[in-house]
């Protein structure tokens, strides 16, 4: 199943989350909700009409916030939605191609949208104005043949985003002696600006954020020790065509064996990460400083965080099509709010 995903997008906080029956994929519909400013409460917003089986995945500019909405099962595509009214309203766009339900599928910046796309080892598309045209930036094939790949192996591409001044920052998974972040500039040149990691480890990039001038990546990482996220964080240098500094490699998470199904990041770059064990779900705090922390025992049954206006963090509890919104306090868990989602089972060619 896709992982839940929530951002920040200026003031307003932005969240997906799985809802049904979560053991049967043709009946899990995803649902977007959103919160604006300061607000206490949080508003179903999810784009109408469109068959969210797969996943939604999310990604936002000033002002903007974009929605690559996936089906599933025979239904391999993609819908584009996207808002500059915190979700009262929506335009569609024409996506170029299956896009993946990955936290940084969609990168925005500077009047560009990219977008990773499934197809083979992956590809870059790239739209400017209203999401109806794209072109192919570079392919994951064309990619691993460059000379800057040579000491990773490359499956495929999981993650991009963009600096300022035009360059395009290109996460994949890797085998080698390096995470795959690479480096494509306006003209087209390969480079590798990854952190190194050691020998024998299998890597994937889970999430690329820019914030100010930092770029953090979290890297899911498999070696010898066991499954890892590995927090990394780079500056963003250099003046009208900034590139990307020296790696600081932030204390890992060992995860044993859970595993991540929703990631949910700030505009300071502090990040938390939920998974589950067992059918239970755990969650971790990535702070400021690079130390993660666990929180406390979550409620049953959540599918989703985010963070709260007040740095607080808000759990989203499914139990079908009921959601409600609990809120973490001094003495624990709260509600905070309950919304009843309307639901049609069966609709995606299952019954209820």
């Amino acid at each position: 199943m896709a992982g839940s995903q929530s951002l920040i997008a200026g003031a307003d906080s932005w969240v997906s989350v799985p809802m049904g029956h979560l053991s049967d994929p043709l009946n899990i519909f995803w649902q977007l909700l959103s919160r604006r400013g300061e607000a206490g409460h949080w508003t179903l917003v999810t784009p109408p009409g469109v068959a969210s089986n797969g996943g939604i995945a999310l990604a936002a500019s000033p002002g903007s916030v974009l929605a690559s909405i996936a089906g599933s099962g025979s239904l391999r595509f993609s819908v584009l939605a996207s808002t500059t009214d915190g979700g009262a309203s929506w335009s569609p766009g024409l996506a170029p191609g299956e896009i993946p339900i990955l936290p940084s599928a969609l990168g925005m910046s500077d009047g560009r949208t990219l977008a990773v796309l499934s197809a083979g080892r992956g590809s870059i598309s790239v739209s400017s104005g209203k999401l109806k045209v794209w072109r192919t930036l570079v392919t994951g094939a064309y990619l691993a043949r460059s000379p800057a790949a040579a000491s990773c192996d490359i499956g495929r591409l999981t993650a991009v985003t963009a600096l300022a001044g035009g360059a395009t920052i290109i996460g994949t998974s890797c085998r080698g002696k390096g995470a795959g972040i690479f480096e494509l500039s306006t003209g087209m040149a390969i480079r590798s600006v990854g952190p190194p990691s050691p020998d024998g480890v299998t890597s994937e990039l889970l999430r690329l954020d820019v914030t100010g001038t930092t770029l953090h990546a979290l890297i899911w990482q498999a070696g010898q020790n066991g499954e890892s996220l590995v927090n990394a964080q780079a500056p963003i240098i250099g003046g009208l065509r900034p590139t990307i500094g020296h790696w600081s490699t932030l204390q890992p998470l060992f995860l044993g064996q859970s595993k991540v199904i929703g990631t949910a990041e700030t505009a300071s770059g502090t990040a938390l990460v939920l998974r589950t064990l067992h059918g239970a779900q755990m969650a971790s705090s990535l702070n400021a400083a690079g130390r993660w922390t666990e929180l406390p025992v979550l409620p049953r049954d959540t599918r989703a965080l985010s963070f709260g206006p007040a740095g607080q963090i808000d759990a989203f509890v499914v139990k079908g099509a009921v959601l409600r919104v609990e809120v973490e306090g001094p003495t624990g868990w709260r509600l905070s709010q309950q919304i009843d989602v309307p639901i049609e089972y069966g609709s995606s060619g299952a019954g209820p």
